[in-house]
C-alpha cells in the first residue's frame, strides 16, 4: 500500500531536520574543522576548505583527499543524465521544458563541485560544491511553483526573474569577497538558509499537488504519490546521515578508520541522489497530467 504523508507531516519532518543541519553548517563543530590524516601528503596540498569531512585524507592515493566522498559525487551525475534520458520524449513536446533541464544540469553540476571538492578539499573547489546545491534546489522550487501552468504567465515569469536575481547576488556576493570575511560568511550563510527554505517549500507543495493529482488522474496520482513517498523517506534519510556523520564524527572514524561507515558518502550522497531522482519522476508525472488537460487544469499547487 502506497505510503501517503500529509503536507504538515512533510514541513514539520524537514523543518526539524534542517534546523538542526543547518545550524550545524552555519557554526560547523571542530571535529570537521582543519585537516583530517595530516600525515598523509596528498597531491593537492594544504586542505584551504573551511570543512574537512569525517574521512581520513588520501588514504587510498594520493591523488584523491577523500575517496569515497568522491567516487560516491559522482551518482548526481549519472542520474542527471539517466533522468534527462527518460524524460527526454516528454521534454521534447514541453513548453516548459527549460525547466527541467536546468534542474539537471544543476544536478549534474552538484556532482562536478562535489567530486572537485572531496578530491582536492581546496576552498574554491567547496564553493563549487555549494553553489550548485543552491541553483539546484531553485530550480525545483520555481518548477513547483509554476507547475500549473503550460506556459508561464506574467506572474510566474517574475518569479522566474526572482530565482535568476537571487542566484545572481548570492554567487556574486560570495565569488567576489574573501574567505573568512562578514559579508562572504553572511553570503554562505544565506545560501544555506536559502537551501532550507526552498527544500522544504518543494516538498510540501509536491505533496499537495500528488493529492490534486490524484483527485483528476488516479492512476498517475498513485504513481506521483509513490515516487514522491520515495523521494521523501530518501531526503529524511539523508539527513539524519548528515548530522550523524557532522555530530559523532570521532567515534565513527575510531570505530572504522577508512570508509566502510562513511555517512557522508554512503548516506548524504547517496540518498540525497535518490530524493532528487525520484522527486524529478514525481514533478514529470505531474507535469504529463497537465499537458494532457491543459488549460482544464487549474491551479494545482
Amino acid at each position: 500500500m502506497p505510503l501517503k504523508l500529509s503536507p504538515s507531516v512533510v514541513a514539520f519532518t524537514l523543518v526539524g531536520l534542517l534546523s538542526c543541519s543547518t545550524t550545524i553548517f552555519i557554526l560547523i563543530p571542530p571535529n570537521l574543522q582543519g585537516s583530517r590524516g595530516v600525515d598523509n601528503e596528498g597531491y593537492f596540498g594544504k586542505v584551504t576548505s573551511e570543512i574537512d569531512w569525517c574521512e581520513n585524507n588520501y588514504v587510498h592515493t594520493r591523488y584523491i583527499a577523500e575517496f569515497a566522498n568522491s567516487t560516491t559525487s559522482l551518482i548526481y551525475c549519472l542520474l542527471a543524465v539517466f533522468s534527462y534520458i527518460e524524460s527526454m520524449e516528454q521534454l521534447s513536446k514541453d513548453p516548459g521544458a527549460i525547466k527541467f533541464q536546468l534542474l539537471l544540469v544543476s544536478l549534474w553540476s552538484v556532482g562536478i563541485g562535489s567530486t572537485l571538492f572531496h578530491g582536492t578539499l581546496l576552498y574554491w573547489a567547496q564553493l563549487l560544491d555549494e553553489l550548485p546545491m543552491v541553483y539546484l534546489i531553485c530550480s525545483a522550487g520555481f518548477i513547483v511553483s509554476t507547475q500549473s501552468s503550460i506556459h508561464l504567465t506574467p506572474a510566474q515569469a517574475k518569479t522566474g526573474k526572482l530565482y535568476i536575481f537571487g542566484c545572481l547576488l548570492l554567487t556574486l556576493t560570495i565569488v567576489l569577497t574573501a574567505q573568512g570575511t562578514h559579508v562572504h560568511n553572511a553570503g554562505r550563510g544565506a545560501g544555506a538558509v536559502a537551501f532550507a527554505i526552498n527544500l522544504v517549500f518543494v516538498f510540501h507543495g509536491s505533496s499537495r499537488s500528488a493529492a490534486v493529482v490524484s483527485s483528476i488522474d488516479p492512476s498517475s496520482g498513485v504513481e506521483m504519490n509513490d515516487l514522491f513517498a520515495h523521494g521523501f523517506v530518501c531526503m529524511v534519510l539523508s539527513l539524519v546521515s548528515w548530522i550523524l556523520d557532522s555530530i559523532f564524527c570521532e567515534q565513527l572514524l575510531a570505530f572504522s578508520p577508512r570508509v566502510f561507515l562513511n555517512f557522508h558518502a554512503f548516506g548524504w550522497h547517496v540518498f540525497t541522489s535518490l530524493a532528487v531522482y525520484y522527486m524529478y519522476k514525481a514533478l514529470i508525472v505531474e507535469r504529463s497530467v497537465i499537458l494532457k488537460r491543459g488549460d482544464k487544469m487549474g491551479k494545482i499547487t
